[in-house]
């Protein structure tokens, strides 16, 4: 119950804060994981423990009960965790702006084509592949922000020179 609320309440406090934010927020990146991303990591999470619970080479190997209990509970952290990055700081980068349309659209059009034969070809596990793209953007964003974070700290720091007045 205590995730489910921290993550309603993160998720309101997010949306708060984009609507705030709307004007004047950078165009390029969300500041916080954006709310439906967070949401979508949590379902395709909850499909994957099904899908994975019915995956015969684990019926096979494990007490798929056991297994999937322990999934489920972990899915409450993972929860803990969307909510706390809805709220952060952390800058994630728009789809629109990953992507780069514009600038490429032949590329582009050879990935969705690669993407949708991919998924053609994996349709039974769908729900495992989506929440590995969700978790791959969200820990991606999460390192990318930490490498800059790293990386400003390591800038030397420039004093300002001081200019004494002539007198």
């Amino acid at each position: 119950l205590g995730a489910s609320a921290l993550y309603a309440i993160c998720a309101a406090i997010r949306l708060a804060r984009f609507n705030v934010q709307a004007d004047t927020a950078e165009k390029r990146h969300f500041v916080g994981l954006p709310t439906p991303g967070a949401a979508g990591a949590v379902v395709t999470a909850f499909l994957s423990v099904d899908w994975l619970s019915k995956f015969p080479p684990m019926q096979d190997i494990f007490d798929t009960r056991e297994v999937t209990l322990f999934l489920h509970r972990s899915i409450l952290l993972l929860m803990v965790a969307l909510a706390l990055l809805m709220v952060s700081e952390v800058q994630f980068a728009k789809l629109r702006n990953m992507l780069r349309f514009r600038d490429k659209p032949f590329n582009i059009l050879v990935y969705f084509i690669l993407i949708a034969c991919a998924l053609i070809v994996f349709a039974e596990a769908i729900e495992v592949i989506l929440f590995g793209t969700f978790i791959v953007y969200v820990v991606g964003m999460v390192v990318a922000h930490a490498r800059r974070r790293w990386k400003k700290l390591g800038e030397p720091k420039h004093a300002v020179a001081q200019t004494s007045p002539e007198s």
